[in-house]
């Protein structure tokens, strides 16, 4: 698999700073970012994946380099293999489009 950069991720040495990971976990829990996606979506927004990016990021300060790149490997390829099975918003925007302006024959 190919990294952002183009490299495969097998070349490139990953990173995961707890600092940033706390930083982007704490913005999600603030008042701003919550009422923004509740006005859009109707919802609270789910920080538990950027708390679960905290937590694996602050586990891995006890391990070895070796071992630390290993495991950012197998989560980076797991979040991008997530990230491509995930349903496209372009398909929500068609049904969208579909039930809101139906085309005039």
């Amino acid at each position: 698999m190919a990294s952002p950069t183009g490299q495969p991720l097998e070349q490139e040495p990953l990173t995961c700073s707890a600092w940033d990971a706390f930083d982007k976990a704490q913005l999600c829990f603030t008042v701003g970012p919550q009422f923004k996606h509740f006005y859009r979506f109707g919802t609270w927004k789910d920080c538990s994946p950027l708390v679960s990016d905290f937590t694996f990021c602050w586990s891995l300060r006890n391990k070895s380099e070796a071992d630390a790149q290993q495991l950012l490997r197998e989560r980076a390829e797991k979040k991008l293999l997530g990230k491509t099975v995930q349903r496209p918003s372009i398909d929500i925007w068609e049904v969208c489009c579909v039930c809101a302006f139906p085309r005039q024959p």
